[in-house]
């Protein structure tokens, strides 16, 4: 009995551990493993202001794959346009070249150029144009192939937006209970802002980065979703209908500030001084 004990316990060592024969086929297959060029991005959004400019960008791309240390020449991929796109090349983008060089001397990265037109738009569109770029073929080395992945570039056009400023704000809590302070407004990006007031918390009282972040989309103002002065786990975002108002130039915005208790809800009226 004990003779077949061990018999059985050799059998399942055996069917558990590998010989250093599997082992070596498995790395010759990882190693046989082509590697791909490819876009470092799913998913990419350029923003940009409607005044007839044209805006150079570049979408990154790069070589990787299990033996990429063995790639010692260039490498050519070529992209072409999805017709799936809804973005018209000439009208809402340029393909400034449709060849991208990855060298082994950059760690095999590039960026494609890609010039975003404005010439003749007048937003707010009723739906921002998407680009769907695909890697069509890979040339130079013999492992790398292309990508089968494609890539999704949302442009969304924006109006000339200039909210940046000092305001005082009154700030109405859902329990009727009223906040007033002087906030100020800076402009951090193309149709993006920031104050320094948020909920019922002083400019600067609980640390953090004061205030919260919103957008303007021809004054039409949206609070995405972020953490309480980027330092706190409660949320802050959005709802209701936020704007700006052309004429006065003060703004208009209702927001949500989650809290254990119970979630409370915030409207915000800002007069530009």
């Amino acid at each position: 009995m004990k003779n077949y004990k061990y018999l059985f316990l050799f059998i399942l060592l055996a069917l558990v551990v590998p010989s250093c024969d599997d082992e070596e086929t498995l790395a010759d297959a990882i190693e046989k493993t082509p590697n791909i060029a490819t876009f470092e991005n799913a998913v990419i959004n350029f923003s940009v202001v409607a005044t007839g400019d044209e805006y150079p960008k570049e979408i990154p791309m790069k070589v990787k794959g299990p033996s990429t240390d063995n790639v010692s020449s260039t490498v050519t991929a070529t992209i072409s346009v999805d017709p799936a796109s809804t973005a018209i090349e000439g009208v809402h983008f340029r393909l400034d070249q449709q060849t991208i060089q990855f060298s082994p001397e950059t760690d095999l990265l590039a960026n494609l150029p890609i010039t975003v037109l404005t010439s003749g738009i007048t937003p707010p569109l009723a739906a921002s144009p998407v680009l769907i770029l695909q890697i069509s073929d890979a040339s130079g080395a013999d492992n790398v192939v292309a990508n089968g992945k494609t890539l999704r570039v949302n442009i969304n056009y924006l109006c000339d937006s200039n909210l940046q400023g000092t305001y005082v704000v009154t700030i109405t809590r859902n329990d009727g209970a009223i906040y007033v302070y002087d906030d100020e407004i800076a402009k951090i990006g193309s149709g993006e802002y920031r104050g320094t007031s948020v909920a019922h918390y002083a400019p600067g009282s609980i640390g953090g980065t004061p205030g919260f972040s919103f957008l303007d989309v021809c004054n039409e103002i949206t609070v995405p979703e972020q953490n309480l002065v980027d330092l706190y786990s409660n949320l802050v975002y959005g709802i209701g209908t936020s704007y700006a108002d052309p004429v006065t130039g003060n703004l208009h915005i209702e927001y949500e500030v989650t809290f254990a208790a119970g979630n409370r809800q915030y409207v915000a009226e800002y007069v530009k001084l």
